[in-house]
């Protein structure tokens, strides 16, 4: 297993700005993710639910989704997270 950490910095009137970096981070994400790399949810950028069910894969995203309808039945837990 390697961990790959991507630390870039945005200096105002100096190089690229935040919005292009922000893209650049989503391309390489997208590339690696293509590679068969996996994203490590609290770094990893923002996510979609299509993001988290590609993540877990079908079959336990779907076993989460019953536990958190069944645990958590107003969304109070994570609400932000946005997986389901």
């Amino acid at each position: 297993m390697l961990a790959f950490w991507l630390r870039r910095a945005v200096v105002p009137g100096q190089g690229s700005s935040l919005e292009f970096q922000l893209d650049a981070n989503a391309r390489f994400l997208e590339r690696a993710l293509a590679l068969g790399a996996k994203r490590y949810p609290p770094y990893g950028g923002a996510a979609s639910p299509a993001d988290w069910r590609k993540h877990y894969g079908e079959n336990l995203y779907r076993q989460l989704g019953a536990a958190k309808r069944r645990y958590d039945p107003r969304n109070v837990l994570t609400p932000g997270v946005r997986i389901f």
